[in-house]
């Protein structure tokens, strides 16, 4: 057992190769009564080509291309990819990857379908395209997001369906969950604007005649206005939804599989490549694409995990994207007690600060406020400040005297410059100085975000990340803290300057600590 589960593991490790996947067990004590396998390449490309391989071994009759870099246009692929039974690959909007050619090449299908405009796949990639199918590329877009979606669904199904997924356009978590549902049921992802139904999106519903329409997310999301509109349109309409994008895909799991499933897809919740491109293998098998936290399993994912009794437990993504752990059900630590309005301190740096703030526009309530006075907080920074020449531990004491706290994340930041002897020794300032203020405390430890290869911050310089990552890992094995949230890696478009989160990019980073933390 695993703690206190009953969930024997034979754990998998999957490499990606020109051949095919490579399976190599891992044996354990414990008997095998389900299978852990991770699918995983160098890249998003190279693992939605990994996952393509393990679901079509021997080619596929159409194949879906959508941007990896961008998701708007891309979230409604799934569903249709499920129902004519081909993949989802993504490519890079200006160039086809390698990686998506050579798996192309091994499908040899029929049809390729470009998702979007030329914005988000260029030109140039759908001529790349060409000589790798039998018959036609053609592309499927819309004026925007809602468009596309549009013009998928009316390209796949001539109606009637029997249910159709109705998600928010403005974000991608909520239609990832409905895509291995909606491909399993028959029928589409719409998306919809926060401020109307437009009156295509009314017009494709009427066509449609659907029995069910499921609205995925909660009325922030979808607002309540939005809900009353399409009441109008089916006979049947439920929200599902939780408090946050983890317990959502759960919620829907319970809602469209009854269980037992044979398989379940865990992919990360922050971003949506992995997601996407294993829509349709969920869809087929048929199981759910469950969202979990970057380092860890949050409560509502397990526990659906355990209601499906699948037999395989696919992990998409490499440990970049998904810790080692995960492949053990590791689970996201419970919420600290309540004491005061928070309930978690923090220390760190802007970009800690940004994290923050992406975490209470998420909806997340136990972190502190985000404290603008941590700018340039690095490892060396509050270790050298403890005698005072900064404000960073007054404002650590002042908020801390407001809202008392059983528990301090403690996010280490690095500057290009400072080297691993200094970064360590200020560490080690910075945790005595902790104890001497929250002596009861728990402290969780983790790295700053990282960026997306090959993009650098010149702030943190390319090994920044990394060497905050080591750190963090050290102060865990000599027992000086917890592992804290991973919260992963920016892409250029998601940060402000290079290297500090816009307003995407703290949704991410935020989402991340949310599932963490709660």
């Amino acid at each position: 057992m695993i703690g206190s589960r009953l969930w024997a593991v034979v754990a998998a490790t999957v490499t990606a190769t020109m051949a095919g996947t490579v399976v190599a067990p891992i044996t354990g004590a414990d008997a095998a009564v389900a299978v852990v396998v991770r699918l995983a390449g160098n890249d998003r490309y190279a693992t939605a080509a990994a996952v393509s391989r393990a679901t079509f071994p021997t080619g596929a009759p159409v194949a879906y291309v959508a941007s990896g870099t961008a998701w708007p246009d891309a979230l409604a692929a799934g569903p249709a990819a499920a129902r004519r039974r081909g993949p989802v690959l993504l490519t890079d909007p200006t160039a086809l990857p390698g990686a998506t050619a050579t798996e192309l090449a091994r499908l040899r299908p029929a049809e390729v379908i470009v998702l979007g405009g030329s914005l988000a796949v260029a030109d140039t990639v759908v001529g790349s395209l060409a000589p790798l199918v039998t018959t036609a590329v053609r592309r499927l877009a819309g004026p925007d997001r809602y468009g596309t979606a549009l013009a998928v669904s009316t390209d796949t199904h001539a109606g009637p369906v029997p249910v159709v997924h109705v998600v928010g356009g403005l974000g991608f978590a909520d239609a990832l969950s409905a895509g291995p549902a909606a491909g399993m049921a028959g029928g589409p992802v719409l998306l919809v604007p926060p401020t109307e139904v437009p009156s295509a999106v009314r017009a494709e519903i009427r066509r449609l005649a659907p029995a069910l329409l499921r609205i995925v997310g909660g009325p922030e999301a979808v607002p309540t206005a939005i809900e009353a509109e399409l009441r109008l349109l089916a006979p049947v309409v439920v929200r599902v939804a939780g408090p946050d994008r983890y317990a959502t895909a759960a919620a829907l799991s319970a809602a469209a599989f009854p269980g037992p499933s044979p398989s379940v897809h865990l992919a990360a919740g922050a971003d949506y490549p992995d997601a996407l491109a294993a829509g349709p293998a969920a869809a087929l098998a048929p199981g759910p694409v469950l969202l979990i936290a970057a380092s860890c399993v949050p409560a509502a994912a397990d526990a659906e995990i355990t209601r499906l009794q699948p037999a395989t437990m696919v992990v998409l993504g490499g440990p970049a994207a998904l810790a080692p752990a995960v492949d053990q059900r590791a689970a996201c630590p419970g919420a600290p007690p309540t004491t005061g309005t928070a309930t978690v301190a923090y220390v760190g740096c802007s970009n800690t600060q940004q994290t923050v703030a992406g975490y209470h526009a998420a909806g997340g309530r136990r972190l502190w406020p985000a404290i603008q006075a941590y700018g340039g907080g690095t490892v060396v920074s509050w270790g050298r400040s403890v005698s005072g020449g900064r404000d960073l531990w007054p404002s650590f004491a002042a908020n801390l005297a407001a809202q008392p706290a059983p528990a301090v994340w403690w996010q280490l930041c690095i500057r290009a410059g400072e080297d691993d002897a200094s970064s360590y020794a200020e560490a080690l300032n910075v945790r005595a100085e902790l104890s001497r203020r929250v002596p009861s405390a728990t402290v969780y430890v983790s790295a700053i975000n990282g960026f997306v290869a090959p993009h650098v911050c010149n702030i943190t310089g390319a090994s920044g990340p990394d060497r905050a990552a080591a750190l963090a890992a050290r102060l865990v094995a000599e027992g000086r803290s917890l592992p804290g949230p991973v919260v992963g890696n920016l892409r250029p478009d998601q940060t402000a300057d290079g290297c500090h989160p816009n307003v995407d990019g703290q949704r991410l980073l935020g989402g991340a600590v949310l599932a963490f933390f709660g």
